[in-house]
């Protein structure tokens, strides 16, 4: 005879869904579409050579960003929807056997995970360059043009004060991870 006393039958909760990463285009990307699209109303003179780099690089570094903030989005939703697969094929084993302690599972769908979240964290690290180049262009002298020697620069005000907190906050920690992999 045994102290363990059977518990019935258990209840897995589902797998949650991943959180929403972004709803509407970035802020950066509309603001500088407004940008262009006064400079092309108060173009008078139809010298649009004289903005040209200008309105390139405000349409397409802000669009570069956009795209690599849509592939980890798409990286979330294919994580969080390979975590409910991988779910729904456990959950039995772990509801019929109340003394279960522990399921794994070793495959595609899990190596997917890790695929998944290894270009998850990528695309933000690249869509955090973009944004820090397209940052550097309010400041009048050279910024650099990544987003961790863009917070390296003295100061805490602004945009840099932001980028600086966001890297305190979660950017070192995700990039901890890019590195895990990459390294």
């Amino acid at each position: 005879m045994t102290d363990e006393q059977p518990i019935g039958n258990r209840t897995v909760k589902p797998a949650p869904e991943p959180p929403p990463f972004r709803v509407f285009s970035p802020e950066v990307v509309r603001v500088l579409d407004k940008i262009r699209f006064r400079l092309d109303d108060i173009d008078d003179l139809n010298s649009s050579d004289q903005h040209a780099e200008f309105t390139w690089f405000a349409r397409e570094y802000p669009r570069c960003y956009r795209y690599h903030l849509d592939c980890a989005d798409f990286r979330l939703k294919t994580i969080g929807d390979l975590y409910a697969e991988i779910h729904a094929e456990l959950a039995p084993a772990v509801e019929k056997s109340p003394t279960l302690f522990e399921v794994t599972s070793s495959n595609q769908k899990v190596l997917r995970i890790y695929w998944d979240f290894e270009s998850l964290l990528s695309e933000i690290c690249i869509a955090l360059d973009l944004l820090a180049r397209i940052a550097g262009t309010a400041y009048e002298e050279l910024m650099p043009l990544s987003f961790s020697a863009f917070c390296r620069k003295e100061g805490n005000v602004g945009l840099l004060g932001i980028m600086k907190r966001a890297q305190l906050r979660w950017v070192k920690k995700l990039k901890d991870y890019r590195d895990c992999f990459i390294h």
